[in-house]
């Protein structure tokens, strides 16, 4: 029996990946903004 979450793989991965890129933009932006 597939799991859920095999199903839903391609839609989950997007997120995880557009999480990823969204938090690694704020840390340049945050780093660059600090002292």
């Amino acid at each position: 029996m597939p799991n859920p979450d095999e199903i839903d793989a391609p839609i989950g991965t997007f997120d995880h990946l557009l999480a990823e890129v969204f938090s690694r933009i704020a840390l340049a932006l945050g780093s660059t903004d600090g002292p």
